[in-house]
């Protein structure tokens, strides 16, 4: 590989998720460049049911990927009450991780949103990286002092403040399974299309809190003639949740809760459109699910709220309007138009989702950062 990345490095990465949740784009990244050969370090977010000044590392399942975590001699409540102090004492638990971490560290990546360091410099990295995936917290927004600042949409990067970083877009990656997939529908190996669509396909939790009910209901409602088959996880509430009860109440909707990725691609084969709908006010910078490069990587039509990021012309269908009242229409037109819409832009699909893999991101990002070095 070019650029940063051709030799080994000892790299830490910044998570505001821990390691065990559920796998998503720092976790992605870290199993990568550990069978890449660097040594890499990732920082869960701190353990907060006790107070002290341990630093931990320990081994995870992944090659070449160690953990780390930590704990804070402070109430972790000083973060929002006294944001002064809590920046001033954090700068005492990153040099601690420093220091616990064997030789040099490289590069410090992180993708934390909710700031739990705000000067990635206490590190005492050779280079530092600011990578916001999820909306940033406004009260806590600062560049980090880093020295490149990706984001998958140009709305994080605009609302930090100026610097002299470098700034790039990354969309997502598509995850190991689903870059399978998009190459065999490249290849032509895919299932072949219906004729005319049948089934639509919704991924999602359905318990987060910006879900588009109205949407849901509406599109299911003006389309009786289509199954929707629901997969995600929701919890089961005594009394149930008034809003998943009236999504099961119609006659063709199948909930299937949570299924794993390789459940999601074997059903794939059967659904002819997807469909996600959420109601995200522009001013935190809309959203762009995972799952989107997911819906991609099959080649079939996909329909959601809109996006912040611009898609291949044809491969998308976002609503115009915040409130995705024109969704029932744009199913329809999708629907209408399935001969022209579906199997003719299938590669343009499959072609995104396998072009934005997480190694071609990482070789991406490796140039970026000896550009960068090399002034």
């Amino acid at each position: 590989m070019e650029g940063y990345f051709s030799r080994p490095r000892t790299i830490v990465i910044i998570s505001p998720q821990a390691w065990n949740a559920p796998n998503v784009s720092k976790h992605h990244y870290a199993r990568l460049l550990g069978e890449m050969g660097h040594r890499v370090y990732f920082v869960e977010p701190p353990d907060r049911s006790r107070r002290g000044r341990t630093v931990t590392i320990l081994p995870s399942d992944s090659q070449g990927v160690s953990l780390v975590r930590y704990r804070l001699p402070f109430p972790y409540r000083i973060k929002f009450h006294a944001r002064p102090l809590f920046i001033w004492l954090m700068k005492g638990a990153a040099r601690r991780v420093a220091r616990a971490i064997p030789g040099s560290i490289d590069l410090v990546w992180d993708f934390d949103n909710e700031y739990m360091f705000h000067d990635l410099g206490d590190f005492s990295p050779d280079f530092s990286i600011f990578h916001p995936v999820d909306d940033i917290a406004p009260q806590f927004s600062s560049t980090k002092q880093a020295q490149l600042i990706l984001a998958n949409n140009s709305f994080y990067i605009s609302s930090l403040p100026a610097s002299g970083a470098r700034t790039a877009l990354i969309p997502h990656g598509t995850q190991a399974r689903f870059l399978d997939l998009a190459r065999a529908r490249l290849d032509g190996s895919a299932p072949a299309f219906r004729q005319t669509p049948r089934v639509v396909g919704y991924v999602g939790n359905l318990d987060r809190k910006d879900i588009d009910w109205e949407a849901l209901y509406s599109v299911i409602g003006a389309h009786p003639g289509l199954e929707f088959q629901i997969i995600g996880p929701y919890r089961i509430a005594s009394p149930p949740d008034p809003r998943v009860e009236r999504l099961s109440s119609f006659a063709n909707v199948t909930l299937l809760g949570r299924l794993e990725s390789h459940e999601v691609i074997a059903r794939s084969a059967e659904i002819d459109i997807w469909f996600v709908a959420y109601r995200y006010e522009k001013a935190k910078g809309l959203i762009y699910p995972h799952k989107i490069n997911e819906f991609l990587a099959t080649g079939k039509p996909v329909l959601a709220s809109p996006l912040s990021f611009t898609f291949p012309e044809g491969t998308v269908t976002c609503s115009t309007f915040e409130d995705n009242r024109d969704m029932p229409e744009l199913m329809s037109d999708i629907v209408a138009n399935y001969a022209a819409v579906g199997a003719p832009l299938a590669p343009a699909r499959a072609r995104f989702a396998a072009t934005n893999s997480y190694a071609h991101h990482i070789a991406t990002i490796s140039r970026l950062i000896a550009d960068v070095k090399a002034g």
